[in-house]
């Protein structure tokens, strides 16, 4: 099970992303969510605006308007976590 949950009335206004825990995460700016298929799994993406984060990932897709930016966070993540195998990229 995931360590969130989304929580919508079907309104923007009315969508939350809770933790764990049962709090609100702050600053999700957008949820799109994945087309679907018979047997899959439900996968969303979230964005979230300025907010630090502490995270534990098992696998990330960087995507990033700014290829610097984008080698940053690569490079720190692989420097957090050495022994994480390459991506092949």
């Amino acid at each position: 099970m995931s360590e969130l949950e989304i929580v919508s009335d079907g309104t923007a206004r009315g969508t939350t992303v809770r933790l764990k825990d049962g709090q609100s995460l702050k600053g999700v700016t957008a949820i799109e969510i994945e087309p679907l298929s018979p047997g899959g799994t439900v996968r969303a993406k979230i964005t979230i605006d300025r907010v630090a984060l502490q995270m534990k990932l098992k696998h990330a897709d960087i995507n990033c308007t700014d290829n610097l930016t984008a080698a940053r966070i690569k490079d720190a993540l692989e420097a957090w976590n050495p022994a994480a195998p390459e991506s092949g990229a």
